[in-house]
C-alpha cells in the first residue's frame, strides 16, 4: 500500500496492482480507479472478472483509490503521532469539493511520481466520476496530467433522478435532512465498517440470494448481480463519510445543478461574495472524456448524462447500453459486465 498525504492534511492510502500475475510483469500504463459513494476500492477486486482485474490482464498499472477515512485510507496511522487518529478526532468538515480539489490531485501527483509517465487514466463509477469532474473544472492545470478520463455512469447534474410520485416522499425526506442541524459531524453506521455483520450473512447460502434481491430491489430493476461485490458492498458499505458530503449529494439531487456546497444565502456570500452557490464550469474540463451510461440507470438517467455530452468540450468516445439491462450498479456488479464494459474500456484505452 502506498501512503501519502493531502495538502489539507490527510493521510490517505492507495493499492496497486503494477502488473498481471498471468504476465511477463511488464509495468504498464497507470490507471487510477475511483469507487461510488461510501463505498471503497474492493468494487473493483471482488472477483476474478472485476474491472481491476481485467486492466491489469490487459497490461495496465491498475492504482486502487480510497477517500479520505475510506477503506485503506483510515487505517494509516499519523505521521506526527505515530498511531491511527479516532474518527471523533478528524476533521470531518469537508463535502465533495476537498475530495475533489485535495483527495484526487493527489493520487494523481503520487502515480505520476512513482510511475515516472507524465499523465494517467483516471477512471471511475458514479461519484467515481463526480470527483475528477470536479477536480478538472476547478484544477483545470491537472487536465494535463490525465490522458483519459473514464466516466461510468458519472454523476453530475443528477435533476432527472428520483422524480415522479414514486419518489416523492424521498425527495421530501432529503429536503428535511437538509434542514435539519445535526450535532454530528459525521457517520459511520458500524464499529467495524470493513466488517459488517450484514455482508458476513450474505455469504451463507439462505442469506445470499436475499443480499442479491436486496440490491435489486435497491436499483429498481431485476438483472443478474455476481453474488461476490454484493457481498464485498454489504461487508464494507457504508464507509465512514462527513454529514456535509450527504447533504452535498441530497442538494445535488434536489437542485438539479452541478454545484459546489451550498451554504445558503449568507454563508454563500462568505465563502463565493455570491448568494447562489456557483456552478462547477466543466467547460474547462479539457481531458478526453470517455462516457457509458445506461438507459436502464435511475440515478443517472440519459437526460442528465446528455448534459455532459452537450458540455463537455473533449469527448473522446460514448457507449449508451440500451439494448440490454443494465443499471446504476452494474458496472460494477453486473454478471456480464466484464463483457459490456471491460472490453469497451481497454480498446478506448489502448488506443
Amino acid at each position: 500500500m502506498y501512503e501519502y498525504q493531502t495538502e489539507d492534511h490527510f493521510m490517505l492510502g492507495m493499492e496497486r496492482m503494477p502488473y498481471s500475475k498471468y504476465g511477463n510483469k511488464t509495468i504498464g500504463k497507470p490507471v487510477i480507479l475511483l469507487s461510488g459513494m461510501f463505498a471503497t476500492s474492493i468494487v473493483y477486486v471482488s472477483h476474478n472478472k472485476s474491472l481491476g482485474y481485467l486492466l491489469s490482464d490487459a497490461g495496465f498499472d491498475v492504482w486502487l483509490f480510497n477517500y479520505r477515512v475510506t477503506g485503506m485510507s483510515k487505517k494509516i496511522k499519523d505521521p506526527r503521532t505515530g498511531i491511527i487518529p479516532k474518527l471523533s478526532s478528524l476533521n470531518w468538515d469537508y463535502s465533495f469539493h476537498e475530495l475533489a480539489i485535495y483527495d484526487l490531485p493527489a493520487a494523481i501527483d503520487l502515480v505520476i511520481s512513482v510511475t515516472g509517465y507524465s499523465q494517467v487514466d483516471v477512471g471511475g463509477v458514479s461519484l467515481g466520476g463526480t470527483i475528477p469532474l470536479i477536480t478538472l473544472a476547478e484544477r483545470p492545470e491537472y487536465n494535463k496530467k490525465v490522458r483519459n478520463l473514464v466516466l461510468m455512469a458519472p454523476a453530475s447534474r443528477m435533476g432527472s433522478g428520483y422524480q415522479g410520485l414514486p419518489f416523492y416522499f424521498i425527495r421530501a425526506l432529503l429536503r428535511r435532512f437538509l434542514k435539519t442541524d445535526f450535532n454530528v459531524r459525521y457517520i459511520s453506521l458500524n464499529s467495524d465498517p470493513d466488517n459488517v455483520a450484514v455482508g458476513q450473512l450474505c455469504r451463507l447460502k439462505m442469506f445470499g440470494f436475499i443480499c442479491v434481491q436486496s440490491m435489486n430491489l435497491i436499483q429498481g430493476m431485476y438483472h443478474p448481480l455476481h453474488k461476490e461485490p454484493v457481498i464485498d458492498v454489504f461487508t464494507t458499505y457504508p464507509q465512514p463519510t462527513s454529514v456535509k458530503s450527504v447533504k452535498h449529494y441530497f442538494q445535488l439531487i434536489l437542485s438539479g445543478r452541478f454545484t459546489n456546497y451550498d451554504y445558503g444565502p449568507i454563508g454563500n456570500m462568505a465563502h463565493y461574495h455570491s448568494k447562489q452557490v456557483p456552478e462547477y464550469d466543466i467547460r474547462k474540463i479539457t481531458a478526453p472524456a470517455i462516457i457509458m451510461y445506461s438507459k436502464g440507470d435511475n440515478l443517472v438517467p440519459p437526460q442528465d448524462i446528455k448534459w455532459l455530452l452537450n458540455n463537455l468540450p473533449n469527448i473522446k468516445s460514448t457507449l449508451y447500453i440500451d439494448k440490454i439491462k443494465f443499471s446504476h450498479q452494474s458496472f460494477v456488479m453486473d454478471k456480464i459486465s466484464h463483457l459490456v464494459i471491460g472490453p469497451y474500456i481497454v480498446k478506448q484505452l489502448s488506443s
